[in-house]
């Protein structure tokens, strides 16, 4: 019976040790994978997106005064000049939908998204843009 207990120890005590040495393995490969991970995940599935909001302008003659000087004669001339001015976005309605799909590699789950990305913006000028006076 103490031959049976025994045997039972040191199976037990073996088995605990092959663990721990596969664990320590898995730590470790886990851990350098992580370095050129990123590369491999965006090669895969893509790079992390960004959505920037809207950019308006509003486009405007502006008459503008312009000296020219032809054989010792000064001449002023008023020339239109086309003004772009941006305009602030006053008012947006987003409507996001994320749907977490993650993916494994190797022994990582990496979290990815599938992204439904619907937007609506306003924007008008806040003040009216007057011409320059002329000199």
């Amino acid at each position: 019976m103490g031959k049976n207990i025994a045997a039972i120890v040191v199976i037990f005590l073996f088995t605990t040790f092959a663990w721990m040495i596969l664990g320590a393995s898995v730590v470790a490969r886990s851990d350098s994978a992580d370095s050129g991970l990123s590369k491999d995940v965006q090669s895969n599935w893509g790079s992390p997106q960004q959505q920037s909001p809207p950019v308006a302008f509003a486009l405007h003659t502006v008459p503008k005064a312009v000296q020219e000087t032809l054989n010792g004669t000064t001449t002023t001339k008023v020339v239109d000049e086309i003004v772009d001015t941006p305009l602030p976005v006053e008012q947006s309605r987003i409507r996001v939908a994320l749907d977490l799909d993650q993916r494994q590699k190797g022994l990582l789950w990496c979290a990815t998204y599938r992204v439904a990305f619907h937007g609506d913006y306003v924007s008008s000028p806040r003040a009216t843009v007057s011409p320059a006076k002329l000199a």
